[in-house]
């Protein structure tokens, strides 16, 4: 099944998340996360309640590479591609 949802309604949902300090993940993740548990309960009345309840989760860390992208170290040097295409890279290697 597809949702669409607004721009306008993503930033807010952001805006909400962000405030309530769940940060992890990529918006279109937490808003994802917004939808499953909608799905899961029928308890859950507000955004509010969906926050409390995103609240109590673990919160997922990221890994080295995700943090990198983030920081925007990935790509930022120059030099061969591939290390392991040119032999003279691997002279003493394995000695």
């Amino acid at each position: 099944m597809n949702i669409r949802i607004s721009n306008e309604i993503v930033a807010k949902l952001v805006s909400r998340l962000d405030a309530a300090g769940i940060t992890n993940g990529k918006e279109a993740e937490r808003i994802e996360r917004i939808l499953e548990l909608m799905a899961e309960s029928s308890s859950i009345t507000s955004l509010d309640d969906l926050i409390a309840r995103m609240r109590s989760e673990p919160q997922a860390s990221e890994n080295a590479l995700e943090l990198a992208q983030r920081l925007g170290v990935v790509g930022c040097m120059d030099g061969p591609a591939d290390l392991a295409t040119n032999p003279c890279h691997l002279d003493g290697f394995g000695e």
